[in-house]
This record gives structure tokens, sequence and C-alpha cells, in this order.
């Protein structure tokens, strides 16, 4: 399983992000990361356009990275 907060820092730095692009950087298939972009998506923290190729971090998605301590 691929880690969803890094997903979701990724995403941050460099959206909006082609879905392929993500996948690529984080050494993985899209494949395997399609379940991770479905909970993300699920639980509010990013929005998919283009088609659902094309992803975003939302509002509550920031939030929740201004909140974590790294």
């Amino acid at each position: 399983m691929v880690d969803r907060l890094e997903v979701l820092r990724i995403i941050a730095s460099h959206q909006p992000m082609l879905r392929i692009d993500l996948a690529r950087r984080l050494g993985v298939s899209s494949q395997q990361l399609k379940y991770t972009i479905e909970q993300l998506e699920d639980d509010g923290l990013i929005s998919l356009g283009g088609n659902r190729r094309v992803v975003w971090v939302t509002n509550r998605g920031k939030n929740l990275l201004d909140t974590c301590i790294i």
C-alpha cells in the first residue's frame, strides 16, 4: 500500500498533477496507486478532474497537511 500522507504531500507540491506522473514519482504503478487515490477522494482530501486523470488537493487536504508535524 502507498503511504496516503506522502501521496498528499507530493500532490500538494506539484498540483495539479497527472495521476501517471504521481505514480512515477512514487515508483509504483498506476494500478497500485488506484486504491489510495480512491481513499483520499472519498475522504475529501483530493479532487479528480480531466476524466479522473488529474488530481489536486482540496482545502480539507491542505488543512490536514498544515496540521501534520514532520
